[in-house]
């Protein structure tokens, strides 16, 4: 599925457990850097659900899992880990890589999913297990897996999709460029590109954008985006310049750039600039340049103190 379809089927697959009053044990199989964890994270968080990551893949003894046992008063104690004694109600416990834990590890984490306790713990109601794992194959350092415990949870397999990736990061404008690369930016591993974007996006020094794209990429990727780059700078205007613009000059430029990214952009800086009453009539010509469905977006994204302004005019 797609990332977008995984998170509507957590949300939907939270809901129907929870009318059920079973937890969610879901298990998210895709390939390294694709979103699995990331996406996992977004919805509880937005859900308001405690989330809990202990370090499994790190832990070599089930004591360091399930705790100690010790004598006292002629009965056994359990103390528990800190982790374990804080799960509240309304939690999320995020198994990363389990598959790369050992086999004590696993053994005992799977038994958790199954019977919703660790050791004398059980877990509180509302409380869910999601793991995230690579695939089963020669690629990924994992342990081979019992299909009987997979069968014990709810098994999805999310896949890379690049226009839908474009949306999750808010990368509209380089569309048509990341398209025809998808190949590209799978070898790189969509997180490594994720993480070069967000950095770009705060800065305009050229050639720290060189660096951190090949920290990010590879030659080959780096050498395209700054050629393509190099075609779209020059035309990039603030927020600020639009303002000052002669329209029918950005007319033409947009006439010549022909390219959806480079309109996404500019919708971007459109939607920056502070409706005053000295720059509504102007605003008012921007949106002229753009079809229906970018007049739509346009004014959707709107705040709603620009919204009455506009609507003044």
């Amino acid at each position: 599925m797609k990332p977008s379809e995984l998170v509507n089927f957590i949300k939907e697959n939270i809901i129907v457990n929870e009318k059920l009053n079973r937890p969610t044990t879901l298990n998210v199989i895709g390939e390294s850097g694709i979103g699995k964890t990331s996406i996992v994270r977004q919805v509880f968080k937005e859900l308001n659900y405690t989330i809990h990551e202990p370090p499994i893949v790190y832990l070599s003894e089930s004591s360091e899992l399930l705790g100690l046992y010790k004598e006292k008063d002629g009965y056994t104690e359990n103390i528990s880990m800190r982790w374990i004694t804080e799960i509240k109600e309304k939690s999320l416990i995020l198994l990363d890589d389990i598959w790369r834990a050992n086999d004590l590890i696993q053994q005992s984490l799977m038994s958790f999913i199954l019977e919703q306790r660790l050791g004398f713990n059980y877990l509180p109601k509302y409380c869910h297990i999601v793991c995230t794992n690579n695939p089963l194959d020669s690629l990924y350092n994992v342990q081979d897996i019992d299909k009987a415990q997979l069968k014990r949870m709810e098994n999805v397999e999310l896949d890379f999709d690049v226009k839908d990736w474009i949306k999750y990061e808010q990368l509209e404008e380089f569309e048509t460029f990341l398209t025809q690369h998808e190949q590209m930016i799978l070898d790189i591993t969509p997180r490594s590109l994720s993480n070069f974007f967000r950095k770009f996006k705060l800065t305009s020094d050229y050639n720290y954008i060189k660096y951190l794209c090949l920290a990010n990429t590879n030659e080959i990727f780096t050498e395209r985006f700054l050629k393509y780059l190099d075609k779209q700078l020059p035309y990039y205007y603030t927020s600020e310049e639009l303002l000052k613009m002669d329209i029918n000059e950005l007319s033409k430029t947009i006439k010549k750039m022909k390219s959806v990214d480079y309109e996404y952009y500019l919708i971007k800086e459109i939607l920056k600039i502070n409706l005053t009453d000295n720059n509504l009539n102007k605003y008012k010509e921007l949106i002229k340049l753009f079809n229906e469905n970018q007049k739509d977006y346009l004014e959707a994204n709107l705040s709603s103190i620009n919204k009455i302004k506009l609507s003044l005019l």
